[in-house]
């Protein structure tokens, strides 16, 4: 599962940086939302995943947190985003002049946003890969239970 939680970040942090970034066009900014749509909504169909990783009995409360963060992210992404498309003042940031900057110069600070959120994502990802998922002799994952003994996930059903 870490596998595809850095894989979707990952993807959809590089076409936040480089597609929508680069956009001049609708064609290319509709290509963008295809490629960002596709990889970086799957987060929710892995909710159930995670909090199966921390066993049965915790899933609930994981998915709980889990829903309850997105609806702080939902509630605070307003001031936010309209902080990052203030920017700098149309005046000094001599707008005309460089209307093909990155962004759109509009969206800049937006874009480069939600493309470090997406990477901070996929190291989260990883470190996740890196530090967890401790394999024991037989080769399945090790969990523990909530009583603190340690079960193989083979040994409690849950496929890896």
């Amino acid at each position: 599962m870490h596998t595809l939680v850095i894989l979707s970040s990952l993807v959809a942090c590089i076409s936040v940086l480089a597609l929508w970034g680069l956009a001049q066009s609708l064609v290319q900014l509709v290509f963008f939302a295809l490629v960002f749509g596709g990889f970086a909504s799957g987060f929710i169909s892995l909710w159930a995943g995670m909090g199966k990783t921390f066993g049965e009995e915790s899933a609930q409360m994981i998915f709980s947190i889990l829903s309850f963060s997105r609806g702080v992210g939902n509630i605070i992404s307003g001031p936010i985003s309209s902080s990052l498309l203030r920017g700098l003042p149309e005046h000094q940031s001599g707008y005309y002049h460089h209307r093909h900057a990155y962004g759109n110069h509009k969206y800049a600070w937006v874009v480069l946003f939600v493309g470090i959120c997406m990477a901070c994502s996929a190291l989260l990802g990883a470190l996740g890969f890196l530090t967890g998922g401790q394999k024991n002799q037989d080769g399945n994952e090790r969990e523990l239970t909530e009583k603190g003994k340690e079960t193989s996930s083979s040994e409690s059903g849950l496929a890896v």
